[in-house]
């Protein structure tokens, strides 16, 4: 809750972590909801949360969450855990950020030109204060 306490406005904390681990159930009751994580094996400090969530897009995955523990940015995981849910999905993405969010549209704009080499779309809309990261993968790669 701290993290999005710099985004939007949380009156009732108590009420905002139940309505967000009601939410987070249903990463393990419907199907089309997935979630990776990164993690030592002593603590997990990361996660994606993709699903069919879309600002921009009719069909495809979408990153409806995505977290790497302040002490663990810029060392890489959170680029590697993105490639990696990219990679487990083919078709259609977007990854929508927050305009509020500078760092995080930074960092999806360099993770989603390194993994398209440069082949995406950035979009806006009417009515979302923020931007998408749109594109097409053929399929899983090679991680390395």
């Amino acid at each position: 809750m701290w993290h999005m306490k710099q985004y939007v406005v949380v009156d009732d904390g108590t009420a905002w972590i139940a309505r967000a681990n009601d939410y987070l159930a249903l990463y393990r009751t419907e199907p089309q909801k997935n979630v990776y994580v990164v993690s030592t094996d002593d603590e997990v400090f990361g996660f994606a949360l993709v699903d069919k969530s879309f600002r921009f897009n009719r069909e495809g995955n979408a990153i409806a969450e995505f977290y790497v523990a302040p002490e663990k940015q810029r060392h890489g995981y959170g680029h590697r855990l993105a490639t990696h849910a990219f990679s487990q999905h083919t078709g259609q993405w977007e990854v929508s950020v927050y305009s509020g969010n500078t760092a995080g549209c930074l960092f999806w704009e360099k993770v989603v030109s390194d993994y398209t080499s440069g082949s995406y779309e950035i979009k806006t809309r009417k009515g979302y204060d923020g931007k998408g990261f749109t594109f097409t993968n053929a399929g899983p790669v090679l991680e390395v």
